[in-house]
């Protein structure tokens, strides 16, 4: 079981995916979102590298 300290750590690292995220959205164009699912561009790589790392991100804070 971990302690108090490291649940936070995990919740903030959490936190932190989720806004890294969210910024990666705001940062696509018009013409990003013609591509997304087929070829993608260089920011639609990287909005799926920071869901990739959120999603890895709750899933440690859950399995705490």
């Amino acid at each position: 079981m971990k302690d108090g300290n490291e649940k936070k750590q995990l919740i903030i690292k959490a936190v932190t995916a989720a806004r890294i995220f969210i910024n990666r959205e705001k940062e696509l164009t018009a013409d990003d979102y013609k591509y997304l699912g087929i070829v993608g561009t260089k920011r639609t790589s990287a909005l799926r590298r920071a869901s990739m790392e959120l999603t890895r991100a709750l899933s440690e804070m859950r399995r705490s």
